[in-house]
């Protein structure tokens, strides 16, 4: 006698497996012979991320090295301790400082807190300023790109969308540059200290021109030379210039605390004096926040006139407020930036560098937060909020950023040419720190961290398949491949298919892990190719790969 229910029960389970085997999805006795669901759940493949690490001979920095990707990402040394970390990604600048520099590879980067590169942007010039901005009310990468001598550089702006579509700003400034190395060339005018985006798809950007003045009054030449700080804003489309501001016309020269002769330059034509060295750009309303490391201050600007209606002074007076404590005092810093601002009055934060080459080691460098109060009072000085370091002192003698307000309330830290990110709690004590080379030979000018979301359009998944040697497989042809995306920010695993009898067969899906997700297939012809996935669908195929 047959038994009925058992041989229904062979059928539904020669089902199943016939539908593995030719779809790459198990399904369940009961989805098959009721129809209780009709979800299909995917095989697993077991993956984990590739990790090799290469230390060079010499002063060169370890770094990361890929199978499916020519990236080198410098391999951060990373130190934690307790305390929320804020939420996004780690984005900077790596690049080589000085004449040998201490990476393999110099390139802007997208790097998770747990040391996994996320995104490397290629480019033919030296890059400063990289992080997420808002243009036309969507977030976009956007980065300088040029050639830069002593001090700042000449060279293009350039926003980035969601899907790595790259536009570059028109900008045709009527602007003098200094004499770049031999060989070199600059592909535009502007500067790389700032690139603010404003809500009316405008730009502040600054730029250095060198131009013929007279310095007697600083100790100089009748017929001297200074490279003299603009602020454009631009209109990114049509390269219309809509605002300018010249320091040289409304700073005195008297005001800069920079020496006539220093390795900023001595006055001459070839190497022009940096009087008030603008490196930072905040439109606040109708007016500028703008910063001066070569003058210890911060001015805000009417956008109308381009009159300085006040002056925050770090030499010790307070310029138009009260005068600091010399505890309070601030000079050489960087990225001045407002915050909570009323009419009554803001907070300020700065880089405060308290260092340059020729005046290191009086003190060290920190994140400075004052409360100033408005309209300004000589007797009222601004108040400090905030003095932040870390626990080991660092002399910074250029570049830097300090961000008090990440979205979690931490803070975070970078430090010029000491290749160092720190992130800090509210309270002071740093919670991440990711060092990225030796100090001196690797930098990066500024260091941001932001939530991005990005898919490329114009490169695939890319993947490297390897014969696995294993005389205890003679089953089948066992491979490992190894599967990258350069920018992909969302993808959560791979399918992986493979060619059996000329068919291309899903074998399953393997979770991605880190930049490169490496996986272990069967593959008797030694074909595999692979299938992003993101919210559960393939979205995009890689390379097919046959051995």
């Amino acid at each position: 006698m047959i038994d009925l229910c058992a041989a229904r029960s062979v059928r539904i389970a020669a089902l199943t497996i016939l539908i593995f085997l030719t779809t790459g999805y198990l399904l369940s006795a009961s989805t098959l012979a009721f129809g209780w669901r009709n979800t299909f759940a995917p095989a697993r493949i077991e993956s984990w991320p590739y990790i090799e690490v290469v230390v060079p001979e010499g002063k060169k920095w370890p770094y990361r090295k890929f199978k499916s990707s020519a990236w080198m990402p410098p391999n951060m040394t990373i130190t934690r301790n307790e305390g929320a970390l804020a939420k996004g990604y780690y984005i900077f600048t790596a690049k080589n400082r000085g004449p040998s520099g201490g990476l393999v590879q110099s390139a802007p980067v997208i790097m998770t807190d747990d040391n996994e590169l996320v995104y490397a942007h290629d480019g033919p010039y030296g890059a400063n300023n990289f992080r997420v901005q808002e243009v036309n009310g969507k977030p976009h990468l956007t980065v300088w790109l040029g050639e830069s001598v002593t001090g700042h550089g000449y060279g293009q702006f350039h926003t980035i969308d969601e899907s790595y579509q790259v536009q570059t700003s028109l900008f045709s400034g009527n602007i003098a540059p200094q004499s770049l190395a031999a060989g070199k060339k600059a592909p535009g005018l502007s500067d790389f200290h700032e690139q603010e985006m404003t809500e009316r798809g405008t730009v502040y950007m600054v730029a250095y021109n060198n131009t013929q003045v007279n310095l007697t009054s600083i100790g100089g030449k009748e017929d001297g030379w200074l490279s003299d700080s603009l602020i454009y804003e631009v209109n990114m489309t049509t390269g219309e210039t809509l605002f300018t501001w010249s320091a040289k016309d409304h700073i005195p020269l008297e005001a800069s605390k920079l020496p006539i002769k220093s390795y900023m330059g001595d006055g001459s034509k070839g190497h022009p004096w940096d009087h008030f060295h603008i490196n930072s750009v905040q439109e606040i309303g109708e007016n500028l926040l703008i910063n001066s490391r070569h003058t210890f201050a911060m001015y805000l600007l009417s956008r109308k006139t381009g009159e300085v209606l006040w002056e925050l002074s770090g030499r010790g007076e307070g310029g138009d407020f009260g005068p600091l404590a010399e505890a309070d005092r601030f000079k050489w810093h960087h990225q001045a930036r407002a915050h909570n601002v009323t009419e009554d009055g803001m907070t300020i934060s700065i880089f405060d560098n308290h260092n340059m080459q020729q005046d290191n080691g009086t003190a060290p460098t920190r994140g400075l937060v004052l409360r100033v109060d408005l309209p300004p009072d000589a007797s009222k000085p601004p108040t400090v909020l905030r003095s932040v370091r870390g626990d080991k002192p660092f002399y910074v003698g250029s570049q830097g950023s300090y961000d008090p307000a990440l979205e979690n309330g931490n803070q975070l830290m970078c430090y010029g040419p000491v290749p160092m990110i720190q992130e800090f709690g509210s309270d002071g004590k740093v919670r991440w720190e990711g060092r990225f080379g030796r100090d001196e030979t690797v930098q990066s000018y500024r260091a941001f961290k932001s939530e991005w979301h990005a898919t490329p359009t114009d490169w695939d998944p890319r993947l490297h398949v390897e014969k696995i040697h294993d005389d205890t497989l003679k089953d089948e042809q066992q491979v490992e491949g190894y599967v990258s995306w350069n920018g992909a920010t969302d993808v959560t695993g791979w399918n992986i298919h493979v060619r059996r009898g000329g068919v291309w067969s899903k074998m399953g899906r393997a979770d991605r892990k880190g930049f490169e997700t490496v996986f272990r297939v069967a593959a008797p012809e030694g074909c595999v190719v692979v299938g992003a996935v993101m919210d559960g669908v393939e979205v995009r195929r890689s390379n097919e790969v046959c051995l």
